[in-house]
């Protein structure tokens, strides 16, 4: 990662792309924050994992969106494809994250 930003031209342009990364963490933590609370607003009379609606804590989500959703074509699939895509997106960030320390 600091190799990226060492081959900038100039410090003014590293520090914006530091700037543009911390912004863009902090959107993907209050998304994820935010979610989280939707579940647990949705879910926090009835418990899915009790009523066997979902078999583990990592279904919920997909629950949600489907009861939510469920009812308007095809746009479930939208939101799974874009936060699909995010999700190899910050798994290319890691793998190069990780390996730039070793």
């Amino acid at each position: 990662m600091i190799q990226r930003y060492l081959s900038l031209p100039t410090l003014e342009k590293a520090q914006r792309a530091i700037w543009y990364f911390i912004l863009g963490v902090l959107i993907f933590l209050l998304i994820c924050g935010y979610s989280g609370l939707l579940i647990y607003a949705t879910y926090s009379e009835c418990d899915p994992l009790e009523t066997k609606l979902a078999k583990r804590n990592d279904q919920l989500l997909p629950l949600l969106v489907m009861e939510t959703l469920g009812g308007l074509p095809s746009l479930p699939g939208l939101l799974w494809l874009v936060y699909l895509v995010l999700l190899y997106r910050l798994s290319h960030w890691l793998k190069l994250y990780v390996g730039s320390y070793f």
